[in-house]
């Protein structure tokens, strides 16, 4: 999503509270800024606009993202921890400030901590991140409910075909 695109959809005051995010951290912004980039023109290039649905293409996008978000910050800093506290925070932040449904919302930030967990897990960043997600959205969960996301965050959720 395109940020004045992401700005207009936001209130003024989540709006400048983003701004603020960024400049109390503000060597974060270029790799959030090219993961942002990368995960949506990856979705672009694997699903079309279907990424834009809640469905396995959206799941696919919200774990890349937060992998590709860590991944960028931990090149920056060297440091896994304060690269995964990022990816959560700024996509936390993301997902409360965009108007959304309790069910979609749950099922974007399940979907955005499998990312994160799919970088703890790859230390050395050698999975091929892309292929093993692509994988993971053809076996996406639906779910009707909050009850019916799983606990664990290894399987991708979606809840429209």
């Amino acid at each position: 999503m395109a940020l004045g695109t992401l700005l207009s959809l936001a209130s003024n005051k989540k709006a400048w509270g983003l701004v603020w995010v960024f400049l109390k951290q503000p060597w974060y912004f270029i790799p959030t800024f090219l993961a942002t980039y990368h995960s949506v023109r990856l979705s672009d290039k694997h699903f079309g606009k279907a990424h834009h649905t809640n469905s396995p293409a959206n799941a696919f996008r919200h774990a890349l993202w937060n992998y590709l978000i860590a991944k960028k910050a931990y090149w920056w800093h060297r440091n896994p921890d304060d690269a995964l506290a990022w990816a959560k925070k700024i996509t936390d932040y993301h997902e409360r400030m965009m108007p959304n449904e309790a069910l979609a919302q749950a099922m974007d930030l399940h979907n955005n901590a499998v990312g994160r967990e799919i970088f703890r897990a790859d230390t050395h960043q050698n999975t091929n991140i892309v292929s093993l997600l692509l994988e993971k959205s053809k076996h996406s969960l639906w779910i009707a409910s909050l009850e019916a996301i799983p606990e664990d965050r290894t399987t991708l959720v979606h809840i429209e075909a």
